[in-house]
């Protein structure tokens, strides 16, 4: 684990809202500021995401999608510094991919259910 134990991570009943006005996907409503480097991580970490490469100066990692994923040919860049000005979009990016992940794999475990 890169952070070693961690007292706060991020869950789906965490970002599992009601979408905001404007939003494609439910999970998206969590506040990107909010959401820490280190409870990103160990989230990803979690779920079978591996560390695929740190970007020059330790401001982002690269995170690979868990093997046999349909999205395993491309990762996650997980911003690490919550002060940085940029930081905001680029992990509301990091939550927009994974909730269109998210409901990709409702909408297919959907379709295998009815089947």
């Amino acid at each position: 684990m890169i952070w070693g134990h961690h007292a706060h991570r991020l869950i789906p009943a965490q970002i599992d809202r009601a979408p905001r006005a404007g939003s494609e996907h439910p999970m998206t409503e969590a506040d990107p500021q909010s959401v820490s480097p280190k409870q990103m991580l160990a989230a990803l970490e979690d779920a079978g995401f591996t560390v695929y490469s740190q970007g020059a100066g330790g401001f982002y990692v690269r995170m690979q999608w868990p093997a046999g994923s349909p999205q395993y040919s491309t990762s996650l860049l997980v911003p690490l510094d919550q002060t940085a000005p940029e930081y905001p979009k680029m992990m509301e990016a990091v939550l927009r991919e994974l909730a269109k992940a998210a409901t990709a794999g409702r909408a297919a475990t959907q379709v295998l259910k009815a089947v």
